[in-house]
């Protein structure tokens, strides 16, 4: 069991000083030595707490306009010290302290960037000192409380109060520490990466928002002001579209709205057709949807974006004149995206329950290319065209919001039905939407449903059967798989087992 730990000789260094004050007061209060750099030192003086200046201790002058004040040996030596006999005979021949408690207050460099703040201030917002004394004190958890949120202040105060820091204490406040300081080099390197933004708001607009863009996949903004959930539609538009050309479609198209596709389309002949095919899959859905597109627009997809409002075309290259074209389209925001880097990422990533969650990459688009995982066990095996069929209606699911049923035939996506918490509600939706475009275009199958998760009942396949499915592809796996196979085979309807599913929440 670890010792508690009185604190003797505390480091203050804020920012914002008006927040440490209580802090210091009641170090001050309880016996607690403090060292301060110069205007925080005079700042505590000026409150009663009777500090003492760290250009005393170290016997040398803040420098270069402040920017090198804490870094000096006597400094990180009295925090990095492992208090053992060697290091304290180190110690008492350098003239050094050993600082129990370390507080730091970086230097508000988001609040300057979303401030406006040009490169040069930006630049005098990056703190090296602060996040220097960070890491050194959060690496000497063992010795050394270190202090970077003053919702901690109380909880050590009272601690100390019943006998001192405990060392779970003092390892929690570390590791807080050293995401404090990842998340400012997070901010600082996307700001040089040029994708860092402030956003208007976030998904409503009394939610302040910002993005930190640091490993983005938008190389550039090159029109409007794009929104919080611009972006998060932008997410699922990109790697659908780039996914669809990584397995071989000439031309793709996919417009996201609320997280989810309504239109995906593809195309041999130009990307008009593709957007065309795209919109035409649920027009009411798609106004005011992110368009994707896999190749550079040209004057054609001009023409048949006329009277349809798209919030946000994304692409990666623009031909010479394309947004002087687009002039007269004035709430039209246009993003160039690094093609090359939307499916490279190794994991996702996203908050959850105030942490993080992590897990790889669901690289569906790699399903096409293995022969292993389009397995058909049905008595009548898919055809040709029913197959190049699933294989875009797999690829649809993959990248709509569970639970997800698409319905598609050879050349077109007809119905998606995604983020709905019933697959029987998520395949009612898609034949609701195909039956309609079916009419509309008088497209000719073959018919297929493609569902993210296995079906659980052999009633949907009645379903299927109602609109002319005449295969399916799912993962399997459920129990009452031979139920199915047997509907199907009832209904010859060819029916593909994955053996993988791609659920997305």
């Amino acid at each position: 069991m670890e010792a508690r730990i009185t604190p003797k000789k505390a480091l203050i260094s804020a920012t914002n000083k008006e927040l440490i004050k209580d802090f210091a007061l009641g170090l001050d209060k309880l016996g607690v030595e403090i060292f301060s750099t110069k205007g925080t030192c005079a700042f505590l003086k000026g409150i009663g707490v009777n500090a003492k200046s760290v250009e005393e201790y170290i016997n040398f002058p803040e420098i270069l306009d402040g920017r090198v004040k804490t870094l000096h040996p006597k400094i990180f030596g009295a925090i990095l010290s492992k208090r053992t006999e060697a290091h304290r005979a180190q110690a008492k021949e350098h003239g050094m302290h050993e600082f129990d408690i370390v507080c730091v207050d970086l230097y508000a460099f988001r609040d300057a960037v979303a401030g406006g703040a040009d490169l040069d201030n930006a630049l005098e917002h990056i703190d090296i000192g602060g996040i220097a004394l960070i890491r050194a004190s959060a690496k000497s958890f063992k010795n050394v409380t270190i202090l970077v949120d003053a919702d901690d202040f109380n909880k050590v105060l009272s601690e100390i109060k019943e006998g001192g820091i405990s060392f779970e204490t003092r390892k929690r406040l570390a590791l807080k520490a050293f995401r404090h300081s990842s998340a400012y080099d997070y901010a600082i390197a996307s700001y040089l990466a040029d994708n860092d933004m402030p956003l208007r708001y976030g998904e409503n607009p009394h939610q302040k928002a910002f993005y930190i863009g640091a490993d983005s996949y938008v190389e550039k903004v090159l029109k409007g002001e794009p929104s919080y959930n611009n972006l998060l539609d932008l997410d699922g538009s990109a790697e659908l579209c780039f996914g669809l050309d990584k397995m071989g479609y000439k031309y793709a198209a996919v417009i996201v709205k609320h997280g989810s596709p309504c239109g995906i389309g593809v195309s041999d002949k130009n990307i008009t057709e593709a957007f065309t095919k795209a919109w035409d899959c649920d027009p009411t859905s798609s106004y005011g949807g992110v368009l994707t597109i896999s190749t550079a627009p040209d004057q054609d997809l001009l023409e048949a974006m006329k009277g349809k409002f798209v919030e946000v075309l994304c692409a990666p290259k623009f031909p010479d004149g394309f947004l002087s074209a687009t002039e007269s389209r004035k709430k039209l925001k246009i993003l160039k995206l690094n093609k090359d880097t939307v499916l490279k990422t190794g994991v996702t990533r996203r908050s959850a329950c105030g942490g993080i969650l992590e897990q790889g990459k669901d690289d569906w688009w790699n399903d096409s290319s293995n022969p292993e995982i389009f397995k058909h066990v049905s008595t009548r095996p898919a055809s040709k065209d029913e197959m190049t069929a699933v294989k875009l209606g797999w690829a649809g699911t993959a990248g709509t919001k569970s639970n997800s049923i698409v319905i598609a035939s050879p050349n077109r996506i007809l119905g998606i039905g995604g983020g709905c918490v019933s697959r029987i509600d998520a395949t009612s939706m898609a034949v609701t939407k195909a039956r309609m475009v079916i009419s509309e275009t008088g497209d000719k199958g073959p018919y297929i449903r493609a569902s993210d998760g296995f079906l659980p009942f052999a009633d949907s396949v009645a379903t299927a059967k109602e609109l002319g499915v005449t295969a399916i592809v799912e993962p399997g796996g459920s129990i009452r798989d031979e139920e199915v196979i047997e509907a199907c085979n009832k209904a010859d309807i060819a029916l593909i087992f994955t053996g993988k599913r791609h659920f997305r929440h």
